[in-house]
């Protein structure tokens, strides 16, 4: 419980990064960010390791990272784009299953979303999306 609230805690006091772009966004929907691209890297990678998780975590924020011309995306607006992550079609059910994913793969996952929205660890797909 003490490292969650710290982990809140360390979130809401650092200025929103996404790979290099700044923008403004309020603490609540980074936490909501992170949670959804944290779950969607979890429910995408369950079974791969490390470094597979630390690569959908750079695809989802290469798609909403602003490209020429094209406006910035939420974290939110590409994981949940119909047919593009199978963890949220609604005829998969994944979603369903979000409590069933054991701490190892959630606490990897969790890692990996922190990396590449912040840009911590250097990006494995080298700008896939």
């Amino acid at each position: 419980m003490k490292l969650a609230l710290l982990l809140v805690l360390v979130l809401l006091l650092t200025p929103y990064k996404l790979s290099g772009g700044l923008i403004e966004m309020s603490n609540v929907e980074r936490v909501n960010e992170l949670f959804l691209l944290t779950a969607t890297v979890a429910m995408e990678a369950e079974g791969e390791p490390y470094k597979g998780k630390l690569a959908v975590a750079y695809v989802i924020v290469n798609r909403a990272r602003p490209m020429s011309g094209v406006p910035f995306k939420s974290i939110s607006d590409v994981v949940l784009d119909p047919y593009d992550f199978s963890a949220w079609n609604t005829k998969g059910g994944r979603q369903l299953a979000l409590d069933t994913i054991g701490s190892k793969a959630w606490g990897e996952s969790e890692k990996a979303a922190h990396s590449a929205y912040y840009g911590i660890e250097k990006d494995p797909t080298l700008g896939a999306d």
